[in-house]
């Protein structure tokens, strides 16, 4: 067995709460340094994760690899940015990412995937994961992608584009049809550290349950240590969010770090579940492994 015992410094460069004089925005930007390695965890929706960056004096320039959650524009439409201030990381993102992700609330349709263009214009910088990948030793990229039949989600096929699939606000795109999103774009980052595992997983679209019992799966259940990301509950009602809540707190993990699409609501119910074991992300904040 490998031991990890250099730690990990991980500053939150983006998330939707102000704190200070740093910028804030819908989204979510991790910098990460671990051992002899620097890495970059999503890049919000624009170049603020940069300038925050700069205001804390971190440099871009020294990032070996940055890694994309999933296909959603408030953690990947800063990627121009990223790619203009370093010229030689890669950057890794799930073979299932695309630029087909919609949002179809009140009868509306909106584009909520990677800008446009992206994908093409940056393609030799692009790494696509198919499967588990320990990218550095002790660092290691979990793919969201549903393993069995009991994760899987049903997917609505409409023929005509011009329909939306009935039942469900977020979508993709396919030639001549419409699907919900089963979120296979969707992927996490898992890190080694001497006091167990720590999980980033900017929005967890495929629910922390199914997230933490996938890395259990492929670590042969060592220890979780602690979980950072949004939990996308901003939307959830008090029943679904006081449900979800009591699962989170008897998950085996000693801290969670949350914000961004958690909500206000379910932060405060989580607080009351979990109480000294959850704490607040916010553009600046610290945390060490």
């Amino acid at each position: 067995m490998r031991y990890y015992q250099k730690s990990l410094k991980a500053t939150v460069l983006i998330d939707s709460v102000a704190a200070g004089n740093l910028k804030n925005e819908w989204g979510l930007s991790f910098f990460l340094e671990y051992n002899d390695k620097t890495l970059l965890l999503d890049t919000g929706c624009s170049q603020k994760f940069l300038q925050n960056a700069q205001i804390l004096a971190l440099d871009m320039e020294k990032v070996d690899a940055g890694i994309l959650s999933h296909a959603h524009y408030d953690h990947a439409d800063g990627l121009k940015y990223f790619f203009a201030a370093n010229k030689n990381a890669p950057f890794y993102l799930s073979q299932n990412c695309g630029e087909n992700c919609y949002s179809s609330r009140r009868f509306r349709q909106r584009y909520i995937g990677i800008k446009k263009g992206t994908l093409q214009q940056f393609a030799g910088r692009l790494r696509f994961v198919t499967a588990p990948k320990e990218i550095f030793p002790g660092v290691t990229i979990i793919p969201h992608v549903p393993q069995t039949e009991n994760e899987k989600t049903e997917k609505y096929f409409v023929k005509s584009p011009g329909k939306m699939p009935k039942g469900t606000p977020l979508i993709l795109q396919g030639k001549n049809c419409w699907a919900k999103d089963d979120f296979s774009h969707e992927q996490s980052l898992v890190i080694k550290t001497g006091q167990g595992l720590v999980i980033f997983s900017s929005c967890s679209h495929a629910g922390i349950l199914q997230i933490v019992n996938r890395v259990q799966a492929h670590f042969g259940g060592e220890h979780i240590f602690a979980f950072a990301g949004g939990l996308h509950l901003f939307r959830k009602n008090a029943a679904q969010i006081e449900k979800i809540a009591k699962q989170i707190a008897a998950l085996p993990i000693d801290y969670f770090y949350t914000g961004h699409c958690t909500g206000d609501a379910a932060f405060n119910q989580l607080k009351k579940e979990l109480g000294p074991r959850l704490f607040k992300l916010y553009p600046g904040e610290i945390m060490l492994f």
